[in-house]
């Protein structure tokens, strides 16, 4: 089970393109999940002018067999819109980003950040590409997260290494920060690499939640 906290309005403003389709996890509701507080979020958005073409709620989109059909079964909604964006941890929005090429090949954004729960949560998920570090940066990096692909973890572009396309940590592991650039190149975003990414706040994120 995964935790996460809904991104404030300011983040996401000037980051999101007009038209959005949204999608709400509720997966780990069980555990914690603010769903009045993202429904207040779209409410926000809405608010700056941004244009909602659907609204679905669904349990784990982190499950890419399931997150497939779901996205089918939302293709008219999402085929209107210019971006998705997801109320779900890291797992889930990085799922929706995998899949939605299948509907639409439109950008994915992160509309909160997964925090780290005390305890154990049931699962690995630094096997799963999220390390609930609390700044998601997902809709900034096509949907694919270098904190927890790349072996240096950085959050602003490629160290240099990389040789042929491979991480220089293991040249079984493709550099994430190439993988980021070929998405974004795709849909038409490589400004988003322009964008640099402040400190991160490690302390906190390893401070994370308590119930």
């Amino acid at each position: 089970m995964l935790v996460t906290q809904i991104k404030p309005t300011e983040e996401l403003d000037g980051l999101l393109p007009k038209s959005l389709y949204v999608i709400h996890c509720l997966g780990c509701k069980e555990v914690h999940f603010p769903l009045e507080e993202a429904k207040a979020s779209v409410e926000e958005l809405k608010g700056l002018g941004i244009k909602i073409e659907g609204e679905e709620m669904a349990d784990y989109v982190c499950r890419p067999d399931f997150t497939e059909k779901r996205l089918k079964l939302y293709a008219d909604g999402i085929k209107k819109a210019d971006g998705v964006l997801v109320y779900a941890c890291g797992v889930g929005i990085q799922t929706v980003a995998e899949k939605i090429t299948e509907v639409k090949d439109i950008p994915v954004f992160a509309g909160c950040d997964t925090v780290r729960l005390s305890g154990y949560a049931g699962l690995m998920p630094t096997e799963l590409d999220c390390v609930r570090c609390g700044e998601c940066i997902l809709g900034l990096t096509a949907g694919i997260c270098p904190v927890a692909n790349c072996a240096k973890g950085l959050v602003n572009g490629a160290c240099g290494g990389a040789m042929d396309g491979k991480c220089e940590i293991s040249s079984e592991k493709d550099c994430v920060w190439l993988l980021i650039h070929n998405r974004l190149k795709k849909q038409g975003r490589l400004k988003m690499l322009d964008k640099i990414n402040p400190v991160r706040d490690h302390i906190s994120a390893e401070k994370g939640v308590k119930f």
